[in-house]
């Protein structure tokens, strides 16, 4: 499975020519790091999750696309 989610990460980032500005080393260490959170929340699965599958899906989503930051946004 971990091999899969990696896979599928990398046709992803390929796909939309992400990280062209990385070396090979990074793109793939990158790469690793998001199957491998991904692998750590399978793990951990719990029934709470299943009745929240709909918003760990977005939260997700936008955490991969950089929209979730730890800081507050200063800008407005």
């Amino acid at each position: 499975m971990e091999q899969h989610i990696y896979h599928l990460f990398e046709v992803v980032m390929e796909a939309g020519d992400m990280y062209k500005d990385r070396s090979r080393f990074e793109s793939q260490f990158i790469l690793r790091y998001h199957s491998q959170a991904v692998m750590g929340i399978l793990r951990g699965w719990t029934d709470s999750d299943t009745e929240h599958l709909d918003e760990i899906v977005h939260l997700t989503y936008l955490l991969l696309k950089g929209e979730i930051s730890p800081y507050p946004d200063t800008t407005g």
